[in-house]
């Protein structure tokens, strides 16, 4: 990256994040009290990468392009994490 300028170098490392860390991040939080944080971050990468290559594949074989894959993927997965929070939370407060 040294010889790319400063807006190349956020955009790469925002697209990366956004797409292979963030969404694992978010489906990992539903087992956030055994994993520690640097635990979830590593996995987040795996999970993610896992995920969107499958999912890339069969939408790609539904007919949509592969250009917003980058949007809808992370999206989709990032409202499943959101689901799965929600109902951990909903879970442990009908426990106490």
């Amino acid at each position: 990256f040294y010889k790319e300028d400063l807006i190349t170098t956020i955009k790469t490392s925002v697209s990366i994040f956004w797409l292979f860390i963030l969404p694992g991040f978010s489906i990992l939080y539903y087992w956030s009290d055994k994993l520690e944080f640097i635990e979830r971050l590593i996995l987040s990468f795996v999970v993610s990468s896992a995920i969107i290559g499958i999912s890339s594949y069969y939408i790609g074989l539904l007919g949509l392009h592969i250009k917003y894959h980058i949007i809808v993927i992370p999206s989709i997965l990032l409202i499943c994490g959101g689901f799965l929070i929600v109902k951990k939370k909903s879970h442990r407060s009908k426990e106490v």
